[in-house]
């Protein structure tokens, strides 16, 4: 997947939380499509349309949204560049270290025994 993030100048996706994380990395826009029956997807999907990194589509509206949405934005480099800056500044690129350190930390601190 990273060669393949890498390659995009747009990814269209779901918007699970593992690609997600991966689109703001690897600084990536893209055309999100959530799954309806999961809340989370539409949630994370929301964010990075908020935060200028993409552009939603609904499952439902798939069929008939999925052209109007995507061509102008495979003839706007300006605006791709844009929303690939925004995914950027959202991209936690230490997040597996971070989270490593605090569960070590976690970890080392003495457990209060109670009856």
């Amino acid at each position: 997947m990273p060669a393949a993030l890498a390659a995009a100048d747009l990814v269209v996706s779901r918007s699970g939380a593992t690609i997600v994380a991966e689109l703001t990395v690897a600084g990536r826009a893209s055309l999100l499509v959530p799954l309806a029956i999961n809340p989370d997807q539409a949630a994370n999907a929301k964010f990075l349309a908020d935060s200028g990194a993409a552009v939603v589509v609904r499952n439902d509206r798939l069929a008939t949204d999925l052209k109007t949405a995507l061509l102008p934005l495979l003839e706007d480099p300006v605006r791709l560049d844009a929303m690939a800056e925004a995914a950027s500044r959202l991209g936690r690129p230490d997040a597996a270290a971070r989270i490593a350190d605090e569960v070590l930390a976690l970890a080392a601190k003495p457990v209060l025994m109670t009856s």
